[in-house]
């Protein structure tokens, strides 16, 4: 990935910095929530975006079944657009590369049409709705 690396981390402080920027805890928190994330286990794993040795971007896969996992992806300003395009894909190879993991699904609210197009654009195929999201 051009000018960016891509890896696996267990620093949860490292993450947190990351989610509690304006631009990402906007759209992955609830008012007045607070942050709280797992340690790093068989059952939730980490990646980190950094651009120039600067955090960007994390994402977050969850094992909800046993090979189906959920990925949360937190991107900041600073990556975004083809970068995070970029970024998206890589981890999604990186993952399937470092799993045994068959599926990888994500949920997008119905009104964040530019989030769908994303996802989409990344690799994950789009199936379906969930009402009221």
């Amino acid at each position: 990935m051009r000018g960016y690396d891509l890896r696996w981390t267990d620093d949860l402080e490292l993450v947190k910095n990351i989610v509690e920027q304006p631009e990402v805890l906007n759209y992955v928190m609830e008012d007045g929530e607070d942050i709280v994330l797992p340690s790093s286990s068989a059952t939730v794993k980490y990646a980190v975006v950094t651009l120039a040795d600067k955090p960007v971007g994390a994402f977050l896969f969850i094992k909800r079944l046993k090979l189906v996992w959920e990925v949360h992806t937190c991107l900041t300003l600073a990556c975004r657009g083809r970068p995070a395009l970029l970024a998206a894909k890589a981890v999604i190879a990186m993952f399937f590369k470092d799993t045994d993991a068959e599926c990888l699904i994500t949920f997008v609210p119905e009104t964040y049409s530019h989030v769908r197009n994303f996802t989409v654009a990344a690799g994950l195929t789009h199936s379906g709705y969930v009402p009221n999201s």
